[in-house]
């Protein structure tokens, strides 16, 4: 009786042990929210591309808001203008520059809405706070990538600028609709492609 007591004993602690199974449903990972499973999940290309297109759309939203469209874009126009006009300046062109209009005897242009930079370089930003990597290694990415978008338009405003004092009409227009706006898609790509690989290499070293 006595051997036959600690058997079934034993049958029914083994029979109340947690299961590997039983055990799992309790852990902290089934209590995790759906956002943080979908976070977890490893799916980074379908990630950047989720959070490329949510912050595209709203940088979208941000250049539309009033105080950006009407106040902060013409400035920056008109910064443009100023800058672009004094490097002529410095190299004899003897340009005017009234407002965002830069004219000389030879040519005059204006900066409009458009020759801003500021879809590419959106596409740029967004691209970087959407790349599944660390935060620390975006800042000097935007810092930088921000800055040498900002003076590749001031390139494309002096180079448009000549085109038009030295060549037709439509040669201008097809620089400036054709060539420049396809080439400033291509810069924000690239420069994001440049700082993604640095990236890369920076997380991944100890």
């Amino acid at each position: 009786m006595g051997d036959k007591g600690k058997r079934h004993r034993k049958k029914q602690a083994h029979d109340n042990a947690p299961t590997p199974g039983k055990a799992n449903q309790g852990s902290p990972r089934r209590r995790l929210s759906r956002w943080q499973r979908w976070r977890r999940r490893p799916h980074p290309v379908f990630r950047f591309v989720v959070g490329l297109v949510i912050l595209l759309g709203l940088f979208q939203i941000f250049i539309q808001w009033s105080p950006i469209k009407d106040q902060a874009i013409p400035s920056y126009l008109r910064f443009c203008a100023r800058t672009s006009g004094a490097v002529m300046n410095f190299f004899g062109e003897k340009a005017n520059i009234h407002d965002s209009t830069i004219s000389s005897a030879r040519f005059s242009i204006n900066i409009k809405r458009g020759c801003d930079a500021v879809q590419p370089t959106t596409l740029f930003i967004a691209g970087v706070l959407a790349s599944p990597v660390m935060f620390w290694p975006k800042i000097p990415g935007l810092l930088i990538g921000i800055f040498f978008l900002a003076t590749m338009n001031l390139v494309r405003v002096i180079s448009l600028f000549y085109v038009g004092a030295l060549f037709s009409t439509k040669t201008f227009d097809f620089m400036h609709h054709d060539v420049w706006q396809a080439a400033f898609i291509v810069l924000a790509i690239l420069a994001w492609g440049l700082w993604a690989v640095w990236a890369a290499r920076r997380t991944a070293s100890p």
